[in-house]
């Protein structure tokens, strides 16, 4: 009830949603996330949980890659040795709760960490890419033109996993563990043996979801599949099963994972904000829970009332093999099955809500989180209006958010609507923005890529579907692009050591703080560092870690670092918000080192003028994204703007610093 209603509402606030292109856009969207919360259904059915499928999306996709890539062995044998590693963290997972006595959520969380570790160790950081076409079809391909085959395997999965559900007697087994473990095992059900069983497959489906997002991205991401455990937590939760065990269904999850992809989907054709997206999955999630944990606690109200009767009517005792199939047919009781019904109302009456929410601030002419748009769905509000879709790889950096206000200038100025599309930093997020652009029929796409190679897919989509394409900041690795705006990272990160080596006078003991593992920006970046170090003899590199472009990153990774190395001269961080984590780490040590940062925000102009950094490089990113709009309009009106648009980079230093604000 929860899903028509969202879709019907979702329907009559815009035309696109019902489209057939979207409809399966939902589909392909939708596809890993069933995949991997299959094996999710069944550990929460077990009363377990399982936190570690996120990551080993990511350690799948590496194994694969290199497997495949660096050591020449056939496609199909390094999806299978993928699954196999997939297989493996599962029973290690398995192991340290059947055998080691750690609580499933301990276990997984331990797991999480090992395998995001060990997929940035053995891709180094760094996207793999080079994938052949036969593989690359395994998630890409529509068969009769319209149907993707990621669907396709889905809707396999989960038919199979249904079927073992309901008549396999290990399948059924797992419903009597969830309800009451002890008495399960005293019925003589093999606990231990089905428990490991179940880790596995759900480790090898979360494994299969890593290779299916490989497929479709063209390249393995070391940070690929972050959050995705939460997604099949709520997937399976939204579909009704118990956290506590004992209930679920594959078709439940089915309806929780179409939940979230059409939440997401709709939010996106109606250009609400990123932020506002965010809040809105999340409180529909919330509510699901707090719902079940009502309908839980009902339920043993009802089944403490009806357990007197039980034993009034019994006449012969039953053995713990009967006990424990009797608590499995009891579970959920009538009542319980009743509340159920009313959880379902009560959360289409709240996605209703939402939905009713976000066509009040989209159709009002009020921005909802900062974004305008001059009609909901994306299509023009008059004959003629240029309609640009903009993806930007995160909101989480002031970076990007002075380039989104370059966006929102631009696209007052020059008359046009503008569909705006927060990645996260998730390559897969960005790919199914980029198909709600397609289904919503921007005139033009203008894409600031979270990974040059993982974005390739999608601007063979928009070449596809005869949409133009502009990159800004970095640039696709693939496909037909149009034009590209931005600095040249390399240079940039040229630019910034060598400023700060010279402040050094050319020698002294220097720590790197890197950014995001795998993101184009900070590959080029670091290339550029070492580009200048052997014009330096004199510099020594005696650290380089990872702060993730974070600030408090930065401050911690810092910190760290000044306690190993207390002679150390200068940090050396590819952008400012590191830089300026660094120099709250240097102020609480009260050392004597040099900090250089890039981007050129205000905070970090503030810090050149306090004189905590020696400088700031600024990319100009506000004007970027003024220049995507700007040259996206003339693109659609059917002008030829030039191939590389170049956008200078400033050093801003203690010199000129009171000539920038």
């Amino acid at each position: 009830m929860a899903l028509i209603a969202l879709s019907v509402v979702l329907s009559l606030i815009s035309p696109t949603f019902l489209s057939v292109s979207n409809i399966f856009n939902i589909g392909q969207q939708s596809a890993i996330l069933a995949v991997i919360a299959i094996g999710g259904t069944a550990v929460i059915i077990l009363g377990g949980i399982d936190l570690s499928v996120g990551s080993v999306i990511a350690l799948s996709g590496a194994v694969l890659g290199v497997v495949h890539i660096n050591m020449g062995i056939n496609i199909w044998i390094a999806v299978l040795a993928a699954l196999i590693v997939g297989g493996i963290v599962g029973s290690v997972s398995g192991s340290l709760i059947v055998y080691g006595g750690l609580p499933p959520f301990i276990a997984t969380l331990a797991m999480l960490s090992i395998a995001s570790g060990l997929a940035l160790v053995i891709l180094k950081g760094r996207p793999l890419s080079g994938y052949p076409h036969a593989f690359r079809n395994l998630t890409t391909f529509y068969v009769f033109g319209w149907l993707p085959t990621s669907v396709i395997i889905a809707v396999i999965l989960m038919v199979i996993a249904a079927l073992y559900f309901k008549y396999a007697p290990s399948g059924r087994s797992l419903f009597a563990m969830g309800a009451n473990l002890e008495v399960a095992r005293l019925s003589g059900i093999p606990t231990r043996r089905l428990t490991m069983l179940v880790y596995i497959i759900a480790g090898i489906l979360a494994a299969g979801g890593g290779a299916m997002m490989t497929s479709r991205l063209g390249s393995a991401q070391p940070t690929a599949g972050v959050g995705f455990e939460l997604d099949v937590i709520a997937a399976v939760v939204i579909g009704g099963a118990l956290l506590s065990g004992g209930y679920g269904s594959i078709a439940g999850t089915a309806v929780g994972v179409i939940m979230i992809g059409v939440l997401r989907n709709g939010l996106n054709l109606l250009n609400v904000s990123s932020f506002w997206q965010q809040v809105v999955i999340g409180a529909v999630i919330a509510l699901a829970v707090l719902i079940e944990q009502v309908r839980q606690k009902r339920g043993a109200r009802a089944g403490a009332r009806e357990r007197p009767r039980r034993l009034g009517q019994a006449s012969t005792p039953q053995s713990p093999a009967g006990r424990a199939e009797t608590q499995h047919r009891t579970t959920p009781n009538i009542e319980s099955r009743h509340n159920m019904q009313q959880m379902r109302r009560i959360l289409a009456s709240a996605a209703a809500l939402t939905a009713t929410l976000a066509l009040t601030a989209c159709g009002s002419g009020e921005p909802v989180g900062g974004q305008t748009s001059a009609t909901g769905d994306g299509t023009a509000a008059a004959d003629g209006e240029i309609t640009i879709g903009f993806s930007i790889s995160t909101m989480n950096n002031p970076f990007f958010v002075s380039m989104k206000e370059g966006v929102d200038e631009a696209e007052t100025e020059q008359g046009v609507s503008v569909l705006f599309a927060d990645a996260g930093d998730a390559a897969d997020k960005q790919a199914n923005q980029i198909l709600n652009f397609i289904s919503q029929g921007v005139d033009v796409a203008v894409l600031n890529p979270t990974d040059g190679a993982a974005i390739v897919s999608s601007v063979e989509a928009l070449n596809n579907a005869g949409i133009p394409v502009i990159t800004v900041d970095r640039t696709a690795e693939g496909g037909d692009v149009a034009a590209h705006i931005g600095t040249d990272n390399v240079i940039a990160g040229e630019v910034t050591a060598k400023t700060l080596f010279d402040a050094m006078g050319g020698e002294g003991k220097v720590a790197i703080l890197e950014g995001v593992a795998g993101a184009s920006s900070a590959i080029d970046r670091g290339t550029g560092f070492q580009n200048v170090l052997a014009d330096y003899p004199g510099i020594e590199i005696v650290a380089t870690q990872t702060a993730n472009y974070q600030r408090s990153e930065g401050l911690t990774v810092a910190q760290n670092i000044l306690q190993a190395h207390p002679d150390l001269d200068a940090f050396l961080p590819m952008n400012d918000e590191m830089a300026l984590g660094a120099v709250e780490a240097i102020r609480a040590a009260n050392a004597d080192v040099l900090v250089i940062g890039i981007d050129g925000g205000d905070d970090a102009i503030a810090a050149v003028k306090e004189g905590t950094l020696v400088a700031t490089v600024a990319q100009q990113s506000k004007l970027m994204g003024s220049l995507g709009i700007e040259q996206a309009k003339l693109l659609a009106q059917g002008q030829e703007i030039e191939a590389l648009q170049p956008v200078d980079v400033l050093v801003i230093n203690a010199d000129n610093v009171n000539d920038y604000s």
